[in-house]
């Protein structure tokens, strides 16, 4: 089967993030939430591009990864939406994670338009995890926010990423860590407004 020496590193990345949200769907279905296997998804995702960035894509990368970030990050928090009554709502958040990861593929851009579906799909684990109200408001909101023109940057700093990937595996085993996730999420979906506003002031200097 020669598709197999078609694979990358990153790649083998990219179907374990995608197998890790099939396995969360699975523990859903039978009745449990399941967030560790968003989280192990989502270092997956994070391992996958940064391999890919060192060592290079292969033909299939682009394509595999939005692939399994379809199932991790759309299908997945779309079910779990459903799982809280609220059908609706994650027809939305599904629609549009899925447009979102169409756009991806077809743009070559340095940084993101709209917000990233694993920064979405975390905040919205956050959010449930910390028992806040009106999630489907919430949800709406994330989905938006996806489909939506504002810039979001790539974060390539090592340091801030190891950071994040730590406060990830935290969050699989105490709240507090999914606090901080979900406060470390939010300063990153405020961002472009940040950035918007710093612009001009950086321009006159």
């Amino acid at each position: 089967m020669k598709i197999f020496r078609e694979l990358s590193l990153a790649d083998i990345f990219s179907i374990l993030n995608a197998l890790s949200g099939f396995l969360g769907i699975y523990f859903l279905l039978r009745g449990n939430l399941a967030f560790k296997f968003l989280y192990f998804s989502a270092l997956m995702d994070g391992m996958d591009g940064f391999i890919a960035n060192r060592l290079g894509k292969s033909k299939l990368g682009k394509d595999l990864d939005s692939l399994a970030d379809s199932i991790s990050f759309g299908v997945f928090p779309a079910l779990i939406l459903c799982n809280l009554g609220i059908l609706w709502v994650g027809a939305i958040y599904l629609i549009a994670s899925i447009l979102r990861l169409a756009r991806f593929n077809v743009l070559s851009k340095e940084d993101f338009i709209g917000l990233p579906t694993v920064a979405s799909a975390l905040t919205l684990s956050c959010w449930i995890k910390l028992g806040l109200p009106h999630s489907e408001i919430f949800a709406v909101v994330l989905s938006a926010l996806m489909i939506c023109d504002l810039e979001y940057l790539r974060i390539k700093n090592r340091i801030l990423m190891v950071v994040c990937g730590m406060t990830i595996i935290a969050s699989a085993f105490t709240i507090y860590a999914v606090l901080v996730l979900f406060i470390m999420l939010v300063l990153y979906i405020l961002s472009p407004g940040v950035v918007s506003l710093a612009r001009p002031i950086l321009k006159r200097e």
